[in-house]
């Protein structure tokens, strides 16, 4: 049995060997993700029963929604972090040449300044 990978950027991947999946340290991101997803599981199911117990099920739909709007946020973030970065990096280098010009054109003067005596 294959399993196929494919995503909007390359080429598609074709795993025929279970074993090459968890080769060079990759079974360490597999950990790290269930252990991730579990806490988050834990944490909704310890959550819910006592929210629901405790407000007699009108914090649900609050809690829901609270859910709906983190993951929203959380994924609008994956996307639009790396822009960002990139943006802040442009002003960045924008504003370091701006002062590196600035600062030669003020030894120009200076030494035009000096020369006039």
């Amino acid at each position: 049995m294959d399993i196929v990978f494919a995503s909007g950027f390359g080429p598609e991947q074709t795993l025929t060997d279970s074993s090459s999946a968890f080769s060079y340290g990759r079974w360490l991101l597999f950990i790290v993700g269930a252990v991730v997803a579990l806490v988050v599981h834990l944490t909704k199911a310890t959550a819910r029963p006592v929210a629901n117990v405790a407000t007699a099920g009108i914090a649900a739909p609050v809690l829901s929604v609270g859910e709906d709007a983190t993951s929203l946020a959380l994924s609008l973030a994956a996307i639009l972090a790396p822009v960002i970065a990139l943006v802040l990096l442009a002003f960045t280098v924008f504003g370091l040449a701006c002062l590196v010009t600035r600062r030669r054109r003020r030894g120009e003067r200076k030494r035009l300044e000096a020369m006039d005596f």
